[in-house]
């Protein structure tokens, strides 16, 4: 448990999204919170979040917002005006004010590996406008930090799903199979059933923040957060079916070319986040299905 401390202010940017959300549920009674999302009018691209932040003085800024990787491909700009511009308001407020910055990047930034195991050493091979901005940020934030130090984690999170994400065609791999399994008939997968991927739960991905928050072993850091489990497309599918109580009879599955930039393969090795500051995921891609169900 964590316990209450009204003197740590933490500001958490995209706190209507996904990731921000279950933090904002974790902390919400242990901490002042500062809220942060377009949904607030409160965006960071814009030169009044820095007098907001001015204003309220967070210790700890949980940096979350983004454009996403989905369609980055499709609206470049955009991608960059969020990710980039955005991000460096956040980065540079946090640098003048020696505030302690956790980013959450993405595993994307790793591109086609053909590895299981894939560490934080390996070759970075950005294949969408998404990635290439996720390493942009990550380099502005060390390079920042060389010139004015400030604590901060990089956190590069594998694929996520969760309760909080939005009916959708095109972000996060079980949303998309998800939002069709419910609204259609037919299942449109991009590329083979048998890709694979390792599946981080929403509330895992937000444990793992307010771990790194608690410790400053985890300043300085670059860390994957994942499962190590590979997950097929097809068992993604099969397994949101059995979950939710469909039957597979009911659908037909169309298989078509995969979008550039979306990996065969992209399993996390998440050792060094153990070594570091002890975090384990504690759900399994059935049992995150499970507790989605029961609290939807």
């Amino acid at each position: 448990m964590l316990s209450r401390n009204s003197k740590i202010r933490i500001a958490i940017t995209g706190s209507s999204g996904l990731i921000g959300k279950e933090v904002q549920k974790i902390l919400q009674s242990n901490f002042d919170l500062i809220l942060i999302d377009k949904a607030l009018k409160r965006d960071i691209v814009k030169d009044e979040i820095l007098e907001f932040l001015d204003k309220k003085k967070p210790n700890v800024v949980v940096h979350c917002a983004a454009h996403p990787g989905g369609i980055s491909n499709t609206f470049p700009n955009e991608n960059v005006r969020v990710n980039c511009v955005g991000s460096m308001n956040i980065i540079s407020w946090c640098q003048k004010n020696k505030s302690k910055l956790i980013f959450t990047s993405s595993s994307s930034v790793y591109g086609d590996q053909s590895s299981f195991d894939i560490g934080e050493n390996y070759s970075i091979k950005p294949q969408t406008i998404y990635s290439v901005n996720k390493i942009a940020v990550e380099n502005y934030i060390k390079v920042l930090a060389k010139l004015k130090n400030f604590p901060w984690t990089i956190l590069r999170l594998f694929p996520t799903y969760g309760i909080g994400h939005k009916p959708s065609s095109y972000q996060g791999i079980v949303n998309v199979m998800l939002t069709q399994i419910k609204n259609s008939k037919s299942i449109i997968v991009k590329g083979s059933l048998y890709r694979k991927r390792d599946l981080l739960y929403s509330k895992d991905a937000a444990l793992a923040i307010i771990k790194c928050i608690k410790n400053s072993e985890a300043n300085y850091n670059i860390f994957n957060v994942g499962t190590g489990i590979a997950t097929s497309v097809k068992k993604i599918i099969d397994e949101i079916i059995n979950v939710f109580g469909y039957s597979k009879n009911n659908y037909d599955i169309i298989v078509k070319n995969r979008d550039y930039g979306d990996p065969y393969v992209s399993i996390s090795n998440s050792k060094l986040i153990k070594k570091k500051i002890n975090f384990c995921p504690f759900f399994d891609f059935k049992n995150g299905l499970k507790d989605m169900l029961n609290n939807i």
